[in-house]
């Protein structure tokens, strides 16, 4: 099975702090901007696991760091959103 293993946590790590995330901000952040972020999460390790899949090719490097920085995007955005949120 592709899922043994290392890969498995490499894998569930972040998929698991991402739904974390999303869960402990129900009801304290805008939905799209939850969805957002796990979206952004999932997307991300698709393309990490894409890139070592085939070997790090320059263009899916690329666009791994792409993903890191729409994360960070969405991430910060959030955090500034509930922060402005507990001023209301």
């Amino acid at each position: 099975m592709f899922f043994t293993g290392k890969v498995f946590w490499i894998v569930a790590q972040p998929l698991t702090l991402a739904l974390i995330t999303t869960i402990l901000l129900k009801g304290r952040a805008p939905t799209g901007l939850r969805h957002a972020l796990l979206t952004a999460v999932l997307v991300q390790v698709g393309l990490g696991i894409a890139t070592l899949l085939a070997h790090v090719p320059v263009a899916l490097g690329t666009l791994h760091q792409a993903g890191a920085v729409m994360v960070l995007g969405v991430a910060v955005t959030l955090w500034h959103d509930r922060s402005l949120a507990r001023y209301d």
